[in-house]
């Protein structure tokens, strides 16, 4: 992907999101700055799970992000 855009910013998005995040970077090639990790879709999933429960809605229902 870097040969064809060489610009590119790599979003991992992924489980485990350290390692993962890291051996991009390595094999990208790109400066760490452009190369970023995010492993908080599962933690939004259970928060979004957990608050439904307690508020007995459905899960659906409840929309919320954990970031950080």
């Amino acid at each position: 992907l870097v040969k064809h855009s060489p610009d590119a910013i790599f979003i991992i998005a992924s489980n485990p999101v350290d390692i993962l995040t890291y051996v991009t970077w390595k094999i990208s090639g790109l400066p760490k700055h452009r190369v970023i990790g995010s492993g908080t879709n599962l933690d939004s999933a259970r928060f979004r799970y957990l608050l439904s429960e307690k508020l007995q809605v459905a899960a659906t229902s409840c929309h919320g992000y954990i970031i950080g």
